[in-house]
């Protein structure tokens, strides 16, 4: 069974590495540079996983959490770790992306779909 995964993102070729990075057969993987697609898509189509940029155009990805269904777990990718934060992640990971720290949450995610 694959993990449906979306990460947002104004950055394409940060979305372009992490699709890169872990593309498989386990894993189902949707990038958003545009925030509106993203929510519509995630909204139409939920995710098991949802990777959010911190700093978007004319928004946060913290606020784009908070509009989201609680149920899914969220991880911020930030290069600015001070930053305060109203919605609830499952993890907070600093820019550049540890890929060896996402790989970990991918597979403890994909065993518990699994499971």
């Amino acid at each position: 069974m694959q993990l449906k995964i979306v990460y947002l993102d104004d950055e394409p070729d940060l979305l372009e590495i992490f699709t890169d990075e872990y593309a498989s057969d386990q894993f189902a993987i949707r990038t958003y540079s545009n925030v509106n697609e993203a929510i519509a898509a995630i909204k139409s189509d939920p995710p098991d996983l949802i990777f959010l940029d911190y700093q978007l155009p004319g928004t946060t990805g913290d606020k784009i959490a908070l509009s989201l269904d609680p149920g899914i777990p969220k991880y911020l990718i930030t290069g600015n770790l001070s930053v305060k934060l109203e919605a609830n992640f499952a993890k907070v990971l600093q820019k550049p992306i540890d890929f060896q720290a996402v790989r970990t949450i991918l597979d403890q995610a994909l065993g518990k779909k699994n499971s």
